[in-house]
């Protein structure tokens, strides 16, 4: 009858020298560790198509400069660039003469720094682009629209005003008021408290 001794496999004289073997020579296997360069690859790569293929107009000089910013931040974020990685993928959508001024100023690394950049060059005075956007939204009537359609369509270029040349929300309510179908603004008015600009 065999003891346990016998099958014991460090009782083996043969694994009893590996044994001694592994135990005295140093481990030199290095840990697995994550590959995080390749994950960082990956996520630069992500980044960089994400970015590129955003459903955003190229930019051009006859666009409100600072809407136009706003918008590429606000569809970039969402997609996941990181506020710190939003100049470098900007030039994807100027022209190819402002993108190259772009890259030549070296300010593509700080987002705040490219826009004051931009705005300062291609945004228009305060209160000319506030005189451009209430023209734009008295422009914008009901007309056959439903009335659902055509507060979407006007609350869209009211949001759309960047800080610098935005109306009053009680100007935005009067030429809202004025833009809809009359009788409508004879239900509606009658209901509001204070119309001061």
């Amino acid at each position: 009858m065999a003891t346990n001794s016998q099958h014991n496999p460090l009782n083996n004289p043969d694994m009893a020298n590996i044994q001694g073997l592994l135990m005295d020579s140093p481990m030199d296997l290095p840990l697995p560790l994550p590959d995080i360069l390749a994950n960082n690859m990956l996520a630069s790569l992500y980044l960089t198509s994400a970015a590129e293929s955003l459903i955003m107009p190229v930019y051009n000089p006859s666009m409100y400069i600072t809407s136009w910013l706003m918008q590429y931040r606000t569809k970039a974020t969402l997609i996941g660039v990181p506020h710190t990685l939003l100049g470098k993928f900007l030039s994807h959508y100027l022209l190819p003469d402002i993108a190259e001024w772009i890259c030549v100023s070296s300010c593509q690394d700080n987002w705040d720094e490219l826009v004051h950049l931009l705005t300062s060059t291609y945004g228009l005075d305060p209160e000319v682009e506030k005189a451009q956007r209430r023209r734009a939204l008295q422009a914008t009537t009901q007309g056959n629209l439903s009335i659902r359609l055509f507060c979407v369509k006007f609350a869209t270029l009211a949001n759309d005003m960047p800080d610098s040349g935005c109306l009053s929300p009680c100007t935005i309510l009067k030429i809202f008021l004025h833009n809809i179908k009359p009788r409508l603004h004879q239900l509606i008015e009658p209901t509001l408290t204070v119309l001061d600009d």
